[in-house]
């Protein structure tokens, strides 16, 4: 064993760190250390892939590296081993496709449900309690300027140019276009916007979040 490197990135895909330190090294004429095998785990620990997996394949046996896996094992001197090999690949392919669509369906469900999916917007805060608890709730640092710009903006005290300038001067972090995108988001008076996603069209879906503006004050200001 010439050496050893632990990968805590997901192998969807070779842009991680350990793997493209490996390329890195060996994937050259001249090594620092003659190797012959790359040896991984299980092959959907190599990548998740699978024509990914064959390109780079290719690339290690170019430079006289065979990649193979210590559970899974090929015998690459017979020739339906690619039978098999392409079976591990596209498993690891598989199971990729299956998590990546699970955590799709879970975000649609969420904002179907009218939950803040990542990260609150400005105004809010992000709240956990567990792994899955989770929620947003108005930031008490933020929140009363955004109540307050609705307000100026949506009885013309000033401009809304101006109304920026003067909460800027008070404490308000945001720059001048994200003032202007945040009177437009109709999240602030409590709607959560749910994308088209697979047969369902994009809507509109009353959120569980405490809403900073109603909706009069809201629509005034548009």
């Amino acid at each position: 064993v010439v050496e050893v490197y632990r990968e805590d990135y997901s192998a969807k895909t070779f842009d991680r760190p350990e793997m493209k330190e490996i390329c890195k090294k060996y994937l050259r004429k001249r090594k620092e250390v003659d190797v012959d095998t790359l040896l991984v785990l299980r092959w959907n620990r190599f990548t998740r892939d699978a024509s990914d997996g064959w390109e780079y394949i290719s690339k290690f046996r170019k430079y006289g590296i065979e990649v193979n896996a210590a559970e899974e094992h090929i015998d690459f001197k017979v020739a339906e081993s690619k039978i098999m090999l392409s079976v591990y690949l596209s498993m690891a392919e598989v199971d990729n496709d299956k998590r990546s669509k699970a955590t799709k369906d879970g975000i649609h469900q969420a904002l179907s449900e009218g939950k803040c999916v990542g990260k609150a917007p400005y105004g809010y805060a992000n709240k956990r309690t567990g792994k899955h608890e989770c929620w947003i709730e108005p930031d008490p640092a933020e929140a009363p300027f955004v109540r307050e710009a609705f307000q100026q903006v949506a009885y013309g005290v000033e401009s809304p140019t101006l109304v920026w300038r003067a909460l800027k001067k008070r404490g308000m972090k945001v720059s001048e276009s994200t003032f202007f995108r945040l009177l437009r988001k109709r999240f602030y008076m409590g709607d959560v916007y749910v994308p088209e996603y697979e047969d369902t069209p994009a809507r509109y879906v009353k959120g569980i979040h405490e809403p900073l503006t109603d909706t009069r004050i809201f629509l005034l200001g548009q």
